[in-house]
């Protein structure tokens, strides 16, 4: 049998591991909780330039396609223009 002096010892060591576990979850998720502040409100910061961005990439690959379609009409113009002089 365990002696009532090393009941009490075992029990505060098992609340000290038990408060221990307790803080170290209580940080992590104030952590997470930052992490999703911090995030959100950094979106909410950068969001006009995130979005002037996004429809800059969107016009430079809408213009690129608008040049090769324009190389193309120009190449056929030349082609029907010799085409009706011969």
């Amino acid at each position: 049998m365990v002696p009532d002096t090393f009941r009490f010892y075992i029990h505060g060591v098992w609340m000290a591991i038990k408060l221990k576990k307790k803080i170290e979850y209580r940080r992590e998720a104030a952590t997470t909780v930052q992490a999703y502040w911090r995030g959100w409100l950094v979106r909410r910061r950068q969001k006009l330039c995130l979005e002037l961005l996004r429809r800059s990439k969107n016009l430079v690959a809408r213009s690129d396609e608008l040049i090769q379609a324009a190389s193309k009409v120009a190449t056929l113009s030349r082609a029907l223009i010799n085409i009706l002089i011969s």
